[in-house]
Parts: structure tokens; sequence; C-alpha cells
């Protein structure tokens, strides 16, 4: 295509992820504001789109050429403050014991002091050990001395502080230590080693499956002089083994459940204990399916992603709230958050998962009260955001979950506090109620409008919340908020652009359709050059509804 002077750039940015460039329209057409939409985080046009913004914004944006200072126009999601990590050093959802944490009697140690590069220093401050007993243990495993405290010995005590609950008697996990905690005499018999096996892909899962299965675990592993946990570490290694380990333990011991395992699951309504644990033997591919399922780590389970192939669920079933326990329990970190800095409160609320949402606010010093402020770095939408829109592992603006919602307004304080959390903006100035109605979730937009959200508030670039109701497209819910709210659907952004020019623009017939024929929306031309423009533009496919917008031009109900 040949372009001649007279036109300029259109950039259209959809909170679909429908992002895509027109380079046919008539100087006298204004710049669809390329900021009514949601977050771009799995969008890849929105990337190779941000190339073209200073031209979109030169229309809606005051003159800056002569000014020294550049100022960045992006959307705030679109802004990176450092370079990603390497893939290798972008896992640390999947480590165990091995961030800081207050609950952690070693989380203050320096790590250039003494106790962190000195082995036999570090088990004898942290552990409580004689140097006579770190001797006979150096005999018995002659690395053990020779390991890194950070990335061995550290995690592997405090598995056994934690998780095995290894702390001897007078130790107390439920106020501030001011010094180490000690282990207990039974739990300084367990085989030295033990600090060279590998936490995350082999003692952290099995572990994880006796607790999920109801057979001895924890603390009862280190009775009877840690016979059984010898055992264990025998036999997890393997496969067979472990699951040879588990059917007699069985047989022999009957059911071990965890008393806040079983009362979390009983209160989610969630059946413990399978109905054929009983008859069914515990076979390699169970477990097999779990240590798959478990090494997804915190983040997979906490947008409810952890088997995307389906390979491990049809044979272990496991709930993501499961998990999540299983992984706490286990040394994984709460209050990670992935590479844009989302935390994994906003994942489980965009899935919807509740039980997985309740156990990580549990997490949080601040609980429900820092939960509802909590805020994405990039673009500063909260939690409550994330639920009105809904996610996936790939996806954005899946649809809302009103369960989800419901819970965070309801328990977020009194009427004032519920006010002030279901208004809360991005940094661009997008709303709740904006993301709730671009998303299509009618049932949703009423509970945050019962709720007392504002509906006349505008972000940044002068978009409404009838634009992202538009952009969204679901034509019940536009309905819903002419009708009931009283919104207006003729009033345009600061690029001029109207809720019209939204509909065309991401091939929303029905709802154009709607705005011209029931609600009588004037049109200035934009709308029309719009459709003339997309339909010219060779990078949009014959059968895209945005093609089709043209033909809603050339209609008896438009002709002037």
């Amino acid at each position: 295509m040949k372009f001649g002077a007279s036109l300029v750039v259109l950039l259209i940015s959809s909170p679909l992820a429908e992002s895509f460039s027109v380079e046919s329209l008539p100087a006298s057409t204004s710049i669809i504001d390329h900021k009514c939409r949601g977050p771009s985080h799995f969008s890849k046009s929105d990337r190779s789109a941000s190339s073209c913004l200073a031209h979109a914004e030169k229309d809606a944006s005051p003159d800056t050429s002569n000014k020294e200072t550049v100022i960045d126009r992006r959307p705030h999601e679109q802004r990176v403050k450092r370079p990603r990590k390497a893939r290798r050093l972008n896992h640390s959802f999947m480590h165990l014991y091995r961030h800081d944490s207050s609950r952690f009697d070693d989380e203050k140690i320096a790590p250039s002091s003494k106790s962190m590069t000195s082995p036999r220093i570090y088990l004898k401050e942290y552990a409580g050990f004689m140097d006579h007993e770190i001797d006979t243990m150096s005999e018995s495993f002659p690395p053990l001395l020779d390991l890194d405290v950070k990335r061995h010995l550290r995690p592997k005590l405090r598995f056994l502080k934690y998780t095995l609950q290894g702390l001897a008697a007078d130790s107390n996990l439920t106020s501030e230590s001011k010094g180490p905690l000690i282990l207990s005499k039974i739990a300084k018999r367990v085989p030295p080693q033990y600090f060279g096996s590998r936490m995350e892909k082999v003692v952290a899962p099995k572990h994880a499956f006796l607790m999920h299965m109801g057979l001895p675990h924890g603390k009862a592993l280190l009775d009877n002089d840690a016979e059984l946990f010898r055992d264990f570490l025998l036999s997890c290694r393997r496969t067979k083994t472990f699951a040879a380990l588990c059917n007699e333990w069985r047989r022999a011991y009957g059911k071990c459940e965890d008393e806040g395992y079983q009362h979390l699951l009983m209160e989610e309504g969630i059946e413990i204990i399978p109905s054929d644990r009983p008859n069914e033997l515990i076979t390699p591919k169970k477990i097999d399916a779990f240590d798959g399922l478990f090494a997804r780590g915190i983040l997979a389970a906490s947008r409810n992603d952890m088997d995307p192939q389906n390979q491990h669920l049809q044979h272990m079933n496991v709930t993501a709230s499961q998990m999540i326990y299983l992984l706490t329990k286990h040394g994984s970190n709460p209050l990670e958050r992935d590479v844009r800095d989302i935390s994994l409160l906003h994942w489980s609320a965009g899935a919807g998962e509740l039980g997985s949402l309740r156990q990580l606010i549990a997490a949080l010093p601040g609980g429900m009260e820092e939960a509802v402020r909590l805020r994405a770095d990039r673009d500063g939408a909260s939690i409550l955001h994330w639920a009105a829109a809904g996610s996936e592992a790939k996806a954005f603006g899946c649809g809302g979950h009103i369960n989800v919602c419901k819970y965070l307004m309801e328990n977020c304080g009194g009427p004032s506090a519920q006010k002030e959390v279901v208004n809360g903006l991005t940094k661009d100035g997008n709303s709740i109620l904006m993301w709730a109605a671009w998303s299509g979730s009618l049932d949703v937009v009423k509970l945050v409008v019962r709720h007392r959200a504002d509906p006349l508030v505008k972000n940044r670039n002068g978009c409404t919340v009838a634009h992202w109701a538009c952009s969204g497209g679901n034509l019940e819910l536009c309905k819903y908020l002419e009708e009931v709210m009283d919104l207006d659907f003729t009033e345009g952004n600061n690029a001029g652009n109207t809720p019209l020019s939204h509909a065309i623009a991401y091939g929303r017939l029905d709802v154009a359709q709607w705005l011209r024929e029931d609600i009588k929306v004037e049109d200035d031309g934009r709308a029309r050059a719009l459709a003339e423009s997309l339909y010219n533009f060779d990078s949009v496919s014959e059968g895209d509804e945005r093609k089709k917008a043209f033909d809603l031009f050339n209609t008896e109900w438009y002709d002037e």
C-alpha cells in the first residue's frame, strides 16, 4: 500500500489483546486513543504497537517537542524498571526455604558472616550441634563440611525445624525469638546424608505426598530415634521403592491426617480422603504425577495452571488449594512475585481460586487489610481489579469471578472501607468497574455498583466505562449501563473518539448497530472513516469482525 502525505498513523490497541495499526486514515480523522484498554500482559502485538506510540499520542497530547525532558506516555504496564532475569534465575517460585522471612530464625544473618561461610559454625549456632557430633557426622558423610551453607545447609535445616517440627521443646515459634531455635535431640539423629539430598526434586515432594495421602509425616517421622525418617530418606530416591514404602506404612499405621490440612479442606467442602484410597494401591504413576504437579511451583498453583498438558491430574487428583497448602508447608514463599512483579494473590483472584486466595491472604502480615491494598508494581492494579477482569495463565479479561469479588468486598472492612476499595484506580486511572465492563462480567458490574462504585470515572485518556464496555462487546452489559445506570454512550474521550468508534475498532458489530439504531449515536465521520480504513487494511483478515464493520456503514440505517 502507498500512503500520501495526508495520511496519519492510527494505533488501535485493545484490552482484549487485539492490537493492530492502520495507516490509511484521512488527515481530518483524529486518532483512536490507545489506552482505553486492559493490561497487555499477554499481547505480543502490544509490544510492536508501542513503537507507534509517539504518533498515536500526537493529536491527543500537548506538544513537548521543545522540552528537553521526554515524557513516557506508554501505559504503566509496559514500562520496565529493569531487564528481565535470565530463565535459569527466574524460577524462585519453585524454590523451597530459600527466601527471607521473619518466621525464620536465621533470616537476619549477613551473607558475609562466618555463620554463612562456615558449615561448622552454622551447624553449631543454628542447629545446636556440638563439635564432636559434627565430627561424627562428617565421618559418616565426608562432604558435609564442604557444603554451601546458603544452598544446602540452610534449606535442609529449615525443613527440619518448620516442616518436620524438629525443634527443641523449649522453642516457641509463635513469638519472636531473640536467638537461634535449636533442634531437638531426636532431630539431631537424622542421617547426615540428608544434608546432601535434593530438597526441591526429591525430599519435599515425597514428604508432601505423605501428607496428602494421610501417611506418617512431619514429627511422626522423627519418633523412635528417627527410624521412619531413615526409611523415608532411603526410599524416596526411587519411585518404585517409595511406592512400596507408602503401601507398607498404610497397612501398618493407617491414616495420619494433618489437622490443618483436614480442617482447611473441610471448610471448602473438598473430599480429603479419596473413596478409592482403602482399596487401591499407591502406584509409581501416582507418585510421579504428584511430583510433576508439585514441581510446577506455587505460581502455577495460584493461577490454577498446574497441569497445562493434562498429563498428571488424570492420575492424581489434587486441587490448586490443596497444592498451595502443601507448598507453603514445605517452604514455598507465599509472598513471591512473578517477573512482572504481579503477586500470587493477583493470580489467584484472577483465576477465581477463592480457597487459594484465602491461604495466601492468611500468609500476609496484615491479612485482609493488606491484601485489598496490594498493588501490581507496574500498573498499580489491585487484586479486586484482577478478580473483576479474570485471568488465565496466558490470557486476560476472561470474565470476572463474582465469588472472589464478593469475598474481598465483604471482608475488607466497613462501608467506608468498601467504597474506597471498590473505587481503587490503576496508575492509568482505570477503575474496577471499567475492567469488569470490558471483560463482559455483568454480575460483577452489578455487584460493584451495589457497593457504590463510581460509574462516571474517567481514566487519564478520558475514556469512560461506556468506552470499556463497547470495547468488550457484551451487548447485554452495555444495555444495562445505558438503561439502568444512565451512562452517556455519546461522549468522546480526550482524542474525541466515542464508544461507537471503539465498538467499530474492536469488531463489536452488534454493539455498534445498537448504538446507532437504538441509542441514535451521531457519528462525526470518525467511525465511518475507521470502518473504511479497516476494510482496506491488508493485515486484517477477511473473516475478522473488524473487516465486516464496513458493511454496517453501507446500509440504510446509516445513510444520511
